[in-house]
């Protein structure tokens, strides 16, 4: 199970390098078929490739950056946080971004290939927030432990590992996931600072995890500091993951006495049977008489004391934060263009 939850994740691509043209396709037909490759059979033109995406693979500050709603220099506070104000927006509206899943974020390499050894590529890259998986043969295994020590490479495999492309397979998943949660986690430690969040407690993760899984999930974006996604699967169909604290819920029952609301809906709130989701500005500007169409179903989250769940999916997914349904670009798509 992951470890760390990413603010957001999309399927991005893995690119292979061996110099084995046949063993190259072999990988690849063995392999995955929910991730998109791009394979190379000469190395240097795979690390010019590399090097040349950089500047669509950027580092955690520099991500941070498009996160804000300023162009000014970024600096960091005494707590070792970047002072800045992030717009939660400039996340999901990524899923608008047709060049989004042409992003390279993890490499699969071929140590023993003649020209450029699979380590020198990786070496060539240490400062590149690519992730980078290694192939190696038994007579390269302490080799390949030292280069992983000095954080050349994320992982290593064996060639003659029996189940060698279920291990691929993983790995590239793992990798994947670990390439968003490096870029995201300044910005969780942002927006986590100094309030209540579920983001970074094991219970919450193993839960998101599995809610994914069962779902069919494939991208995510953070919407809020407690730890609400608003999702999507394959072929591009929304669902919202609400999550609230007691706190939260008893925060909407009590706006709602004072704002004099409808009888019916207070009583709701109070018995925790439906969540109050106010997304946008003009959402927020609804009377309370209008709040029927805003409550979803409560679930509680099993092992998490006092958190509650709301799913939103189908034709009212798109009624939430003006999402044009028209305009979001599919992995699907993608994958068939």
């Amino acid at each position: 199970m992951n470890t760390k939850l990413p603010c957001f994740y999309y399927p991005t691509i893995a690119t292979i390098i061996d110099d084995d043209s046949i063993l190259l396709e072999n990988l690849i037909a063995n392999l995955s078929n929910r991730i998109s490759y791009q394979e190379f059979n000469n190395p240097r033109k795979a690390l010019q490739f590399l090097q040349n995406q950089q500047n669509v693979a950027p580092h955690s500050k520099e991500f941070l950056h498009t996160l804000t709603d300023s162009s000014e220099d970024i600096d960091i506070d005494q707590h070792g946080r970047y002072a800045v104000t992030i717009n939660l927006n400039n996340i999901y509206n990524k899923l608008y971004d047709r060049n989004r899943f042409n992003i390279p974020s993890v490499i699969i390499v071929d140590h023993d290939m003649p020209g450029m050894k699979g380590i020198e590529l990786c070496r060539e890259l240490i400062d590149s927030p690519i992730k980078k998986i290694m192939l190696t043969g038994v007579t390269d295994h302490k080799l390949a432990i030292d280069a992983f020590n000095e954080g050349i490479i994320h992982q290593f495999i064996l060639k003659d590992d029996p189940h060698v492309f279920e291990s691929i397979d993983k790995a590239i998943f793992a990798m994947q996931n670990h390439y968003f949660a490096d870029l995201s986690e300044t910005v969780i430690k942002n927006i986590t600072a100094g309030t209540f969040s579920y983001l970074e407690e094991k219970k919450f993760m193993d839960f998101f995890w599995q809610f994914i899984k069962d779902n069919s999930i494939i991208e995510f974006y953070l919407i809020d500091s407690i730890g609400s996604f608003l999702l999507l699967n394959a072929k591009g169909e929304l669902v919202w993951l609400i999550v609230k604290s007691d706190r939260e819920i008893q925060n909407d029952y009590q706006i709602a006495v004072g704002q004099d609301a409808p009888k019916d809906i207070i009583q709701i709130l109070s018995k925790k049977q439906k969540l109050l989701f106010l997304f946008s500005e003009d959402d927020y500007k609804q009377p309370p008489e209008e709040w029927y169409s805003y409550l979803h179903q409560a679930n509680e989250i099993k092992n998490i004391q006092g958190c509650y769940y709301s799913v939103i999916q189908g034709e009212n997914a798109y009624k939430i934060g003006g999402i044009c349904k028209n305009k979001v670009f599919s992995y699907s798509n993608y994958l068939n263009l």
